[in-house]
């Protein structure tokens, strides 16, 4: 087992348990034996400024015809799933994002259609005997991890996605939990190492309108016909939730749509009053090039390299170009923080169903990788809504919420 770093321009072989220092850096690296697997981790110790090009670490692993990965996706609007034998991992399955995607992403597009296969943030093999060898890491919040699978070289390299990565403090890198035994097992375990308490409230049920919502005539009406509807025949839900194309222009929170003609807060009241909890869905980090935000506050938004308004999307119905919040500008998070508490204490819902989280670190400053932006997003929305909100994130890299 040997890692690699390069910092400065230069490629540092570092091994276990040696004195792992040079002009620029020291590292521990060390492996720690626990009662049911290990866990190995590498922190970086910078003894001037330094600029992180890379960090791996590689280890053999026997891949036969039989064996089964688990290649877990980018964020959670992708697709996970199991690679068998010689399996080829498709071409948009970890797709470089249309903003240019980072140098871990590129990467892994360069690999696609060889005997590679890549998985984000945890990943396993089965065994012969049917059990996992099981490896998940504990530090996303420091920068996402990347597990790539050669199966003709029978190596493992787990790589930090940290390019370019300004560094003056002590930085832990790598943290991976390394475990085998069955399914519910090696999940239990993991789940245990990152402090994460088992689940006990009960699944919830509920509806939207998101594909009403292009009909024509007033979506409030179409809401008290369902509300009838689920009364009637005693359907057995929790939510109703409102799409997030209730707002005039992506971005544009505080504006509704003419199709809400009494206002959100009447549609949360009439969900309540039927003894339902209301939901609504928005992105909170995503704007238009139609809405007010991009044309009186492009100074909110991130900027490429150049200076230059990113472009993170197009909008699938309209063709629109869409730009993301720079959600460490303190303007934005007070917008922000404004718009939830509109939504949750003067309109009265009680969840929120946010998309599209990770455009909020679809480019990071030099100090900072995407997996610490994603880890500052996900606690500034938790605090903006409130503990007492029931909060539902979809595509957001599943690490960044445990």
């Amino acid at each position: 087992m040997i890692a690699t770093i390069v910092a400065n321009g230069k490629a540092h072989e570092i091994h276990v348990g040696k004195n792992n220092s040079n002009d620029d850096f020291f590292v521990d690296f060390s492996v720690v034996y626990l009662d049911n697997g290990k866990r190995i981790s590498i922190t970086v110790h910078p003894k001037t400024d330094l600029i992180i090009e890379h960090i791996q670490l590689d280890m053999e692993l026997v891949y036969t015809d039989e064996t089964c990965i688990l290649a877990n996706a980018y964020h959670s609007g992708l697709h996970s799933r199991w690679y068998f034998g010689g399996e080829i991992m498709p071409l948009d399955r970890n797709r470089p994002n249309s903003f240019g995607g980072s140098a871990a992403e590129k990467e892994i597009a360069r690999q696609q259609n060889t005997n590679h296969v890549s998985s984000w943030s945890y990943t396993y093999i089965t065994r012969p005997d049917g059990n996992m060898h099981f490896l998940g890491s504990l530090k996303e919040w420091t920068g996402y991890t990347v597990f790539e699978h050669d199966r003709d070289l029978n190596r493992l390299t787990v790589s930090k996605d940290c390019k370019g990565l300004h560094l003056s403090h002590s930085y832990p890198a790598l943290d991976i939990f390394v475990t085998d035994g069955n399914g519910a097992i090696v999940f239990d375990r993991y789940l245990k190492q990152l402090k994460i308490r088992p689940r006990t409230k009960p699944n919830m049920v509920g509806w939207s309108n998101e594909r009403l919502i292009e009909e024509e005539g007033s979506q409030t009406n179409l809401i008290n016909e369902t509300i009838k509807s689920i009364e009637a025949n005693r359907f057995p839900l929790d939510y109703i939730v409102i799409s997030e194309d209730w707002a005039v222009n992506i971005g544009d929170w505080y504006h509704r749509k003419d199709k809400f003609p009494k206002g959100m807060a009447a549609i949360a009241a009439k969900i309540k009053k039927a003894d339902m909890k209301a939901g609504i869905a928005l992105s909170p980090f995503v704007v238009s090039e139609k809405s007010d935000i991009f044309a009186k506050h492009p100074d909110w938004l991130l900027k490429n390299d150049k200076g230059e308004v990113l472009i993170v999307e197009r909008d699938p119905k309209q063709g629109l170009k869409l730009f993301a919040l720079n959600i460490l500008h303190p303007e934005v998070r007070d917008y922000l923080t404004g718009i939830f508490h509109t939504i949750v204490r003067q309109w009265g819902f009680d969840m929120i169903k946010l998309s599209c989280l990770y455009f909020a670190a679809a480019k990071t400053p030099p100090d900072k990788t995407r997996g610490q932006i994603m880890f500052e997003t996900i606690q500034f929305v938790r605090n903006a809504v409130g503990l007492d909100t029931h909060l539902v994130v979809t595509e957001v890299p599943i690490a960044s919420v445990f």
